[in-house]
C-alpha cells in the first residue's frame, strides 16, 4: 500500500495549482485586453488615414491642393497611407506625410524631436493604462482565492469520504492476507535448492521437447536462492509483525476512542449536573438571603416590642406609685374627716339638753 499524501501537502499542492491557474487566467485576460486595445487603435488609425487620404484626393480633384500634383499622386498617397496603416501602426506619428495636409508648407511639418516626444508620451500613457488594467485584474483574482481554497477543501472532503468504506475494507483485507501469508510461511519450510534445480531442469526438458531448442537461461546460484528465500522470509515476518502491531495499535486506538467518547459523555453529564447544582446553589443563596432579611426584620420588631414593654412597665410602676400615694392621702383624709365628724357629734351631744 502506498502512503497517502497528508492534508497539508494536498492543501499546498492545490493552492499552488490554483495560483498557477489564476496567473494563467490573468495573463490570458491581459493578453486579450492588449490585443483588443491594439486592434481598436489600429482600426481607428486606419480609418483616420483612409479618411485623410480620401479628403486629399477630393481636394486634388477640386483643385484646392497646391499645383504640381495630380490624381495619380493622390491615389498613390491614399495607397501609401493604407499600406502604412496595415504594416506600421505608428507610421502616422513617425511620418507626417499622411497625417498632414498636402497644402501646408514644409515649415509647419513637425521636426523629429517633437514627433519623438509625442510618440513617447503616447506610449507612456498606453503602458500606464495597461499596468492599471493588469493591477485591477490581479486584485480581482486575489479576492477569489479564499472561495477557491474552500471549494478545494470541500471537494477533497467529499472525495475522501466517498472512498472511506473502500479504504477500510481494503485495509482489513490486507491485514487478513498478511496474517495468512505469515502463518503459511511459518508452517511450510522454504524449498531446497536441489528441488528447485530439478524442477527447473524438468521444465527446461519439457520445454525443449515441445518447442525449438533455445539457449537455456543462466541458472541462479544456490547461495543467491537461499539469500533470496531468507530475505523473502524476513520481509514476510516483518510484514506480519508490522500488521500485528498495526492491528494492536488499531485496537488500542479504538479502545482509546471509545474511552474518550465515554469520558466526554460522562463529562457532559457532569457538566450538566454541575450546572444544575450551581442553579440550586444560587436558588438556595437567594432563599438564605431572603431568610436573613426576614430574620433581621423580626429581630428589629422584637427589639421595638421589648422597648415598648419596658416603657409600659415604667408607666405601670409610675401609675402604681401614684395610686399608692393617692390611696394613702385618701385614707388620711377619711381619718381626719371621721375624726372631725366624731368631734362634731360629741360636741352636739354635749350641748344637747337631753344629755
Amino acid at each position: 500500500m502506498t502512503r497517502r499524501a497528508g492534508g497539508w501537502e494536498l492543501c499546498e499542492a492545490r493552492k499552488e495549482g490554483g495560483e498557477r491557474r489564476e496567473r494563467a487566467r490573468v495573463s490570458a485576460s491581459f493578453g486579450r485586453f492588449v490585443r483588443s486595445f491594439f486592434r481598436s487603435a489600429v482600426s481607428s488609425a486606419t480609418a483616420a488615414r483612409c479618411r485623410h487620404g480620401r479628403d486629399v484626393l477630393l481636394k486634388r480633384k477640386r483643385g484646392t491642393v497646391i499645383e504640381g500634383g495630380g490624381e495619380q499622386d493622390a491615389e498613390d498617397l491614399v495607397r501609401r497611407c493604407r499600406w502604412r496603416a496595415m504594416t506600421e501602426p505608428g507610421a502616422a506619428d513617425k511620418h507626417g506625410s499622411c497625417s498632414q495636409p498636402a497644402s501646408q508648407p514644409a515649415s509647419r511639418q513637425p521636426d523629429s524631436t517633437t514627433v519623438a516626444s509625442r510618440y513617447l508620451s503616447t506610449t507612456t500613457n498606453l503602458f500606464l493604462l495597461l499596468l492599471h488594467h493588469h493591477d485591477t485584474i490581479a486584485i480581482m483574482a486575489r479576492a477569489t482565492w479564499r472561495s477557491d481554497l474552500l471549494a478545494a477543501f470541500a471537494e477533497r472532503d467529499a472525495r475522501e469520504k466517498a472512498q472511506a468504506g473502500i479504504i477500510s475494507e481494503y485495509t482489513r483485507l490486507a491485514d487478513r492476507a498478511a496474517s495468512h501469508s505469515s502463518s503459511t510461511s511459518s508452517s511450510a519450510p522454504p524449498p531446497q535448492p536441489s528441488d528447485t534445480t530439478d524442477a527447473s531442469s524438468a521444465t527446461s526438458s519439457s520445454a525443449t521437447s515441445s518447442t525449438p531448442i533455445k539457449s537455456p537461461p543462466p541458472a541462479t546460484p544456490p547461495a543467491d536462492l537461499q539469500a533470496l528465500h531468507f530475505a523473502l522470509t524476513t520481509l514476510r515476518t516483518d510484514l506480519a509483525t508490522s500488521q500485528r502491531d498495526r492491528t494492536t495499535l488499531q485496537t488500542q486506538l479504538t479502545t482509546a476512542t471509545t474511552a474518550l467518547t465515554t469520558i466526554q459523555r460522562s463529562s457532559a453529564a457532569n457538566l450538566r449536573e454541575l450546572d444544575k447544582v450551581k442553579n440550586e446553589r444560587y436558588t438556595l443563596e437567594q432563599k438564605l438571603r431572603q431568610r436573613d432579611d426576614e430574620s433581621k426584620l423580626n429581630r428589629k420588631m422584637i427589639e421595638n416590642l421589648q422597648d415598648e414593654i419596658i416603657a409600659l412597665n415604667i408607666q405601670l410602676n409610675i401609675g402604681e406609685q401614684a395610686k399608692a400615694r393617692l390611696k394613702g392621702e385618701n385614707e388620711e383624709l377619711i381619718a381626719r374627716w371621721m375624726a372631725l365628724k366624731k368631734d362634731e357629734a360629741d360636741a352636739m351631744n354635749n350641748n344637747s339638753r337631753f344629755s
